[in-house]
């Protein structure tokens, strides 16, 4: 430590607390799965009568599938890709699986591509919550929507 100043000796030091921040060995895997999840209700939404939802939160769940599991379930073969040493190959894939059977996953904010080339984003789940109602006048009627 006497051949480092002292600002690249806590630099050093600070290095060193935070080397096993996540721990010696994670699993990969679990973590992206549990990341997605959390995120995709920002994205994604499900349609489903009032009376099927689930009483929890949780409508959507991310599932990892090795090839063989996913062999099993969908009679295709997935079967991990032959490589070389300097190739990636596919082990698993991640999929997206609505809680209940009759749910339909929908992106939250669809788009058009206007004759410009312009995307044109909106939000599908938007539902103002607005009232109308007519009231009644001396020289006619008058809507109002609050």
């Amino acid at each position: 430590g006497e051949k480092y100043n002292k600002k690249n000796a806590l630099h050093l030091k600070s290095q060193l607390r935070f080397r096993h921040m996540l721990g010696r060995s994670i699993s990969l895997t679990d973590s992206l799965r549990k990341e997605l999840e959390r995120l995709i209700p920002t994205f994604a939404y499900v349609e489903l009568a009032p009376e099927k939802m689930p009483s929890s939160e949780k409508t959507l769940s991310v599932l990892y599938e090795t090839c063989k599991e996913a062999d099993k379930e969908t009679g295709f073969s997935n079967a991990p890709e032959k490589k070389t040493s300097k190739d990636y190959g596919k082990v698993g894939s991640m999929r997206l699986k609505a809680i209940h059977p009759d749910a339909k996953v929908s992106m939250k904010t669809q788009g058009v591509i206007n004759p410009l080339g312009e995307i044109i984003a909106h939000d599908v789940t938007f539902e103002p919550n607005v009232n109308v109602y007519d009231r009644r006048l001396q020289d006619g009627i008058e809507r109002v929507i609050r």
